[in-house]
């Protein structure tokens, strides 16, 4: 008898228009049945720090959240970390992938010891390593599910 397959949802929220688009591809074309066997996809973008507090459910399993963003009106009221606190009081399981490019490492394990999976410096090996943790994530996810 086949099992149902999980499904994993992903949400990316980062406001650079281009880089959300980027990642947006990137983790559509790892994250898929051929490469995790038992699990299927949904995966959500957004571009502004309200629209996501607006939209965001206890369902997210992972979360690739920049710390730095702006709101729909321009602003930049809220940040990362608001939304990872939202995040996790709505589902603390939630895997949060917290990328910057401050390169500021006090914040960085501060971040961490609010509870977020991983943090990502913005380079030009930052997608390699999300798929590195992404990869680490699922496999973990299948492992579990057998």
């Amino acid at each position: 008898m086949m099992r149902d397959k999980r499904e994993i949802k992903i949400v990316i929220v980062e406001d650079d228009f281009y880089y959300n688009k980027l990642l947006l591809k990137y983790v559509e074309t790892i994250c898929n049945e051929s490469r995790y066997p038992g699990l299927s996809f949904r995966v959500a973008s957004y571009l502004t720090a309200d629209r996501c507090l607006k939209d965001l459910k206890g369902d997210a399993d992972i979360m690739i959240l920049d710390y730095y963003l702006k709101n729909s009106d321009g602003s930049e009221t809220l940040n990362g970390e608001d939304i990872l606190k939202a995040a996790h009081k709505l589902n603390p399981k939630t895997k949060v992938v917290m990328i910057s490019a401050q390169q500021n490492m006090l914040k960085a394990v501060e971040l961490m010891r609010e509870g977020i999976y991983e943090y990502v410096d913005k380079n030009a090996h930052s997608g390699a390593k999300i798929g590195k943790i992404l990869n680490e994530i699922l496999t973990n996810e299948i492992r579990n599910q057998n």
